[in-house]
C-alpha cells in the first residue's frame, strides 16, 4: 500500500501482507518530495513492513512529526466482520507479537 505525498488524511483500517509506505513519490521525484505536511491516519496500520518516510517540515530544531496515527478503540471493542480472518492471514498465524523497538 502506497500513500502519495499529496495525501494528508486517511480514514481507514489498512492491512497488507507486504509494505505500507506513508510517502512514496515515485521513481522520478526526489527525496524532498516527502518533506510534506503531516499525514493524519484515523484508523489502523498493519503490515509485514511499515515505512514511515515523511520528513515533515524542517526548521531550526530539525524535522517535525510527520505521521500521526489515531487508533479508534472501537476496533477492539467491536471489531469489523472477518477481522480475525484478516489479521490471522497478515500475521501468518503467528498471533500477537511483542513490539519491535
Amino acid at each position: 500500500i502506497v500513500i502519495l505525498p499529496s495525501v494528508t488524511r486517511v480514514d481507514a483500517y489498512l492491512f497488507s501482507n507486504g509494505t505500507i509506505d506513508t510517502c512514496n513519490p515515485g521513481a522520478t521525484a526526489g527525496s524532498s518530495a516527502c518533506a510534506t505536511s503531516q499525514l493524519q491516519v484515523n484508523g489502523f496500520l498493519m503490515g509485514t513492513n511499515l515505512q514511515f518516510n515523511r520528513l515533515g517540515p524542517v526548521d531550526s530544531s530539525g524535522a517535525q512529526v510527520s505521521e500521526k496515527i489515531t487508533l479508534n478503540p472501537q476496533i477492539y471493542l467491536n471489531p469489523p466482520k472477518f477481522f480475525d480472518a484478516i489479521t490471522n492471514a497478515v500475521l501468518q498465524a503467528q498471533g500477537e507479537q511483542p513490539p519491535l523497538y
